[in-house]
This record gives C-alpha cells, sequence and structure tokens, in this order.
C-alpha cells in the first residue's frame, strides 16, 4: 500500500494484524503498532486487543501487557485478550491477579468469556482442581465451551479420572455433541485403555452420535469444492481418485 502511496487507515491495521499474529512475524506487528502511534492512530479496545493478542501470539507478554496498561478505558474485549495472552504463556500469578483486579477493584463484572479465560490458564497449567473449583464457584451458570475447556486440560494433563467426569458432565448437557466423546476417546487411547476407548464408541453408536467428518475445500475457477472424509458424492470423485 505504502508503494503505492495509499496510506493505511485504522480500518486497514485492524484487519493485518490477525495476519502476522505468529512468533516470525513479531517485526512486522511491532512496525504496525509503530506506525499506529506515529500516526496518532487512536490505540481503541478494538485495535488494542488486536495487539495485545499479536504480541502474545508472537511471544511478547511483556509488550501486550504495556500495550493493555496503555488502553485509557479497558472493557470486556481488552481484558479477554490480556488474560488471554497470559493464559497462552502459563502465566498463572499474573492473571489471578488480572482478574482479581477487574472484579475487586475496578468493579468490572466478568462474562462468561472472562470465566473461560481463567478456566484456560488454570487448565494449561496442570491446576485441573483449582479449574474444577473455579467453575463450580462461578456466579453464573457454566456452559458447555467452559466444561469443554476444562475437558481439553484433563486431556493435555492426561488425568483421566477428572476427563471421564468432565466428559459425563458434558454429554448429559449436549447428548448428541460427538465433541465429548472423541474427547473422552483420546484420553483413553492416550493411556492405552482400548477397554474404555470401546465403550466410549459404544456408546456413541448407542446414542447414535456421529463424528463430524473431517473435510477440506479448494477453489477452482471461482468455485469452491468440497471433500469430505468417506463422501463419494463429488461428481468426479473417480478421476480424483485415480489420479491420486
Amino acid at each position: 500500500m505504502q508503494m503505492g502511496e495509499v496510506r493505511p487507515n485504522y480500518v486497514t491495521l485492524v484487519s493485518v494484524l490477525p495476519t502476522i499474529s505468529r512468533p516470525k512475524a513479531l517485526d512486522s506487528g511491532k512496525w504496525v503498532h509503530w506506525y499506529a502511534e506515529r500516526n496518532e492512530i487512536v490505540i481503541d479496545d478494538v485495535i488494542g486487543s488486536a495487539l495485545i493478542d499479536m504480541y502474545a501470539r508472537c511471544g511478547s507478554i511483556e509488550k501486550a501487557v504495556q500495550v493493555f496498561d496503555k488502553i485509557s478505558k479497558p472493557n470486556t474485549i481488552t481484558w479477554s485478550a490480556i488474560i488471554g495472552g497470559l493464559a497462552m504463556h502459563g502465566l498463572v500469578e499474573y492473571g489471578r491477579l488480572f482478574f482479581n483486579h477487574i472484579v475487586n477493584v475496578v468493579g468490572f463484572e466478568p462474562r462468561l468469556e472472562h470465566y473461560g479465560c481463567m478456566v484456560d490458564l488454570l487448565g494449561r497449567a496442570g491446576l485441573l482442581k483449582e479449574a474444577e473449583e473455579f467453575i463450580l464457584n462461578m456466579p453464573i451458570k457454566p456452559d458447555y465451551v467452559i466444561w469443554k475447556a476444562l475437558l481439553g486440560a484433563c486431556k493435555m494433563h492426561g488425568n483421566i479420572e477428572m476427563g471421564d467426569h468432565v466428559a459425563g458432565i458434558l454429554m448429559n448437557m449436549a447428548p448428541h455433541d460427538s465433541g465429548a466423546y472423541v474427547a473422552l476417546s483420546n484420553i483413553y487411547a492416550s493411556s492405552r485403555d482400548w477397554v474404555s476407548v470401546a465403550r466410549v464408541r459404544l456408546k456413541m453408536k448407542e446414542m447414535n452420535v456421529r463424528k463430524d467428518p473431517g473435510g477440506s475445500w479448494i477453489e477452482l475457477d471461482g468455485v469452491v469444492h468440497e471433500f469430505l472424509v468417506e463422501d463419494g458424492s463429488q461428481p468426479r470423485a473417480k478421476e480424483i481418485h485415480s489420479m491420486l
């Protein structure tokens, strides 16, 4: 854009930041931040949260915290971004401090996504019991996503007992959603408990629960073609298989 003498604006920067939110793109992210400040583009909650997320994903959590501290009016978006960033880096104590600060000092009323960030933070750090107690003590009813975050942490740390318990809660909440069944099956498979894997798969069959098939998309001449596992509906499937 600059080569074409077109000046990037607020919308441009917000759009480009997510595309460079990866470790090897830190210099590009820093340039975007520098450009915004040099051109007096206001770092509000939207561009601020994008910068926080970019720095966190690029491995510079210190810069993420600096951006957060400079935002004049932190809100739901920015609090979620900073707690999520701390979760990525396993900074549990800082996450606790931030969360307690927004609740007890700022007087901010957390929403489900903030509680979800804290569960993710504790879960990634392996503090599964604390994460469960945190969920049970929430002043609002935890939803499927929050329990699923804890199940993901159980899978990450190989906690079969809690994983079985949490999966049961999820199955009761959404009996025909395959996510909990598949995650629990994978937890058992990781510990080579094939009997339990078979038990979960049998339950899926009895409940008529089907795992969402894997798939891919390709665009050719302006037309998007979708390919799913074990799907023979593609008109040119035989030609494609013979080519492969």
